[in-house]
């Protein structure tokens, strides 16, 4: 089958009584959450920061749906389908047990690179890289996604980890921070989209640019290297692992083992479901995992700030707790010159 505009369409087959009971518990916790959001979200036609892949489906031609992966040649080579009478690819078994990677996207969805929404600054001991991008750089980028001013928009990642899932916050902490906040995470990813047992397309079809502006950049949500040095960051969360966190593990992005002194430990496979896909809405559980953070002024980091986005996401936009993003993270504190604590 060919859906309207000429898309290889591939219909997953997915059925049977534990299926059915996923989207009946997914279905329940989404109608608990997305209430709460709409709230804060008047005018705006998204219920909220979190949306289910059954509601993208019903929404899919009001929105602009962006895909951010690393795994770029995924996007449109497909799974080896079969073709049918009409040209199109069907495959029986889209989420291979032990698969870790999804080839197709959602009909209509834009391919963004994190590259093209992360970039480079000068620093005294060489480039301090992975951070936000310039805003003309951002909007270039966005423009270049078909993405306009004011539309509402959709960002997903492949979602078959809570790794993947910080690729989509990073790029809806980025949308936020320049001033669109028309923005939703869908659920679960890609990989939600196929769970629920809606169509994948294999082809990218044309689109027009965007006119997509990028303001100059919320402030207010972000936490500077100063402003830690000084005491006035509030409370540290570090997302990294534990054993990045307790100084154990080298990482490539870190010129030095161990955290922020004073920071707070909770690595960002705590925020989501563990298996695949990897899904955001249990808040009762997201609760818990912060009860230990004390309330009042909250900075959450990581090694270059794209994992620390996902706490960021559930903390600000999720459980309503205001907190803010060091960009730089742990890469441009130590080659700042920075220390280091250990346990």
């Amino acid at each position: 089958m060919t859906a309207a505009g000429g898309h290889a369409i591939l219909r997953p087959h997915i059925t049977g009584y534990g299926y059915i009971m996923r989207r009946i518990i997914l279905l329940t916790a989404l109608a608990l959450l997305l209430p709460l959001s709409a709230a804060a979200r008047q005018g705006d036609p998204l219920p909220g920061p979190l949306v289910s892949a059954d509601w993208l489906a019903a929404h899919l031609d009001d929105v602009v749906v962006l895909d951010i992966r690393t795994d770029i040649d995924s996007f449109s080579t497909g799974l080896a389908p079969s073709d049918d009478e009409e040209g199109m690819g069907l495959c029986s078994d889209p989420l291979p047990m032990g698969s870790h990677r999804i080839e197709g996207h959602i009909p209509g969805a834009r391919l963004v690179r994190l590259a093209d929404i992360t970039g480079q600054y000068p620093g005294p001991n060489g480039p301090i890289g992975g951070m936000l991008a310039e805003p003309a750089a951002f909007q270039a980028a966005m423009q270049a996604a078909g993405v306009n001013a004011g539309q509402p928009v959709v960002v997903t990642s492949q979602g078959l980890s809570i790794s993947d899932m910080a690729n989509a916050t990073r790029l809806y902490f980025a949308l936020r921070h320049f001033g669109h906040d028309s923005v939703a995470l869908l659920d679960g990813g890609v990989a939600g989209w196929i769970d629920a047992g809606h169509d994948f397309a294999t082809r990218q079809l044309p689109f027009e640019p965007g006119d997509f502006q990028a303001g100059p950049g919320d402030a207010t949500l972000l936490a500077t290297r100063g402003q830690i040095e000084a005491g006035e960051a509030g409370a540290l969360v570090d997302g990294r692992s534990g054993g990045e966190f307790r100084g154990l593990l080298d990482s490539s992005s870190v010129a030095g083992r161990g955290h922020l002194p004073g920071a707070l430990h909770i690595p960002m496979g705590d925020l989501g479901s563990s298996g695949r896909p990897a899904y955001l809405h249990d808040t009762e559980r997201q609760q818990a995992t912060f009860s230990a953070v004390p309330d009042g002024p909250l900075t959450v980091y990581c090694d270059t700030g794209r994992r620390a986005t996902l706490h960021w996401f559930v903390l600000n936009e999720l459980l309503g707790k205001p907190a803010r993003l060091y960009d730089g993270s742990l890469h441009e504190w130590t080659h700042q010159g920075g220390d280091l604590a250990r346990p």
